[in-house]
């Protein structure tokens, strides 16, 4: 039996939101920089053509209307949320500030689910080196501090 458009777009749909919604259970940590439509998109995308591949019954132009259709719903989400500035905040995230005044905001630092060293491994790949906000954590490694 061959499936139906509309059970494809269904399946699609479903996959698109399911998919968004674990990306952004999954933390700031994990995708530090990508948006979640920028991490979910090729992973769909490669399973999609991952499928035309080896899956053999699958009929081609089932592999380029899913394609298509995906395309088409990562433009309406990206132009909605440029158009609707109250829906980026929930489905983009919002930053956060974790230091303040050269002092760590520990329970910001938990709402993002980040350690110290975490924290501070990002504050070196960013070439922030200040002491100030080295002195707010009094345990630091020895190692850390002869970097600066």
């Amino acid at each position: 039996m061959e499936p139906s458009f509309l059970d494809m777009t269904i399946k699609l749909i479903l996959e698109f939101f399911f998919l968004f919604l674990i990306t952004r259970l999954l933390g700031r940590t994990t995708i530090n920089q990508l948006t979640p439509f920028d991490f979910v998109s090729p992973i769909v995308l490669s399973e999609l053509l991952g499928n035309a591949v080896f899956e053999q019954n699958v009929p081609v132009y089932f592999i380029v209307y899913s394609i298509f259709l995906w395309g088409i719903l990562l433009v309406i989400m990206e132009k909605g949320l440029l158009k609707m500035k109250g829906l980026r905040g929930p489905l983009e995230g919002k930053p956060a500030i974790v230091i303040r005044d050269g002092k760590i905001d520990r329970k910001e630092l938990k709402k993002t689910r980040m350690n110290i060293n975490q924290l501070m491994s990002l504050l070196i790949q960013s070439e922030i080196f200040s002491t100030l906000l080295f002195s707010a954590q009094p345990k630091i490694d020895s190692s850390l501090l002869s970097l600066l």
